[in-house]
């Protein structure tokens, strides 16, 4: 009688454990997200389902905007530039039988970050309105780091019963972000060479009009 109560816990633990098993599903997505002020970069994603519930994950890359420039007129000159963003989302979603699949509605948040980077530098060649004697020159090099902001996203997805599914995201995002600035600047004459730098200094990044599509598609395990 006993190993029959064994059993039958057994056999009710194995099927049960069974069924929640193929109620849970993975789903790995790949694409790419569209920011509005840096343009289009690689996204990828995974989202974990249970029954009808999802919880998911998806990953901007990292977009850049670089710029640069040459000046030659007595001396010479350049400038350097790169603003650099990325950015994560976490997302709760509920998903409803519709026609051959299922709709998934989401919303959730993302969490961005932000760089720039950018140098100055000048060789005066002959004398100039900028130096009466050759050979001296200088450079500013600055670097400021953004603090992380966590704007809402919200998002729709199509599940085939084959597996396969189209998602698309959007996310809100428009504000400045607080900063930390780095500058370093040095002086090059005849007399030597002398350096000052200005550290930790706050400041403030304009994100300008940052929202973002995000296109993917998944399939579902």
């Amino acid at each position: 009688m006993k190993k029959f109560i064994l059993a039958s816990i057994a056999t009710a633990v194995l099927a049960t454990s069974t069924v929640s098993a193929s109620e849970f599903t993975i789903n790995p997505m790949i694409g790419a997200s569209n920011n509005k002020a840096f343009g289009t970069s690689f996204a990828a994603g995974v989202e974990a389902g249970y029954g009808d519930v999802l919880m998911g994950y998806t990953y901007t890359g990292t977009s850049e905007k670089t710029s640069s420039e040459f000046i030659y007129d007595g001396q010479e000159a350049f400038t350097n530039s790169k603003d650099e963003f990325s950015a994560h989302s976490i997302y709760a979603g509920y998903q409803f039988d519709v026609a051959a699949g299922k709709l998934a509605v989401k919303a959730g948040v993302e969490i961005s970050k932000r760089k720039a980077n950018g140098s100055f530098g000048w060789e005066a060649m002959t004398p100039t309105p900028f130096s009466t004697a050759n050979n001296e020159g200088g450079m500013l090099q600055s670097s400021v780091k953004g603090e992380s902001l966590v704007r809402p996203m919200v998002g729709l997805g199509y599940h085939l019963d084959n597996g396969w599914n189209f998602n698309l995201h959007y996310t809100f995002h428009r504000s400045d972000r607080q900063a930390t600035a780095n500058f370093t600047g040095a002086y090059m004459s005849a007399d030597g060479f002398e350096e000052e730098s200005i550290r930790n200094v706050k400041t403030s990044l304009s994100d300008k009009d940052m929202s973002t599509w995000m296109f993917t598609v998944g399939y579902r395990f």
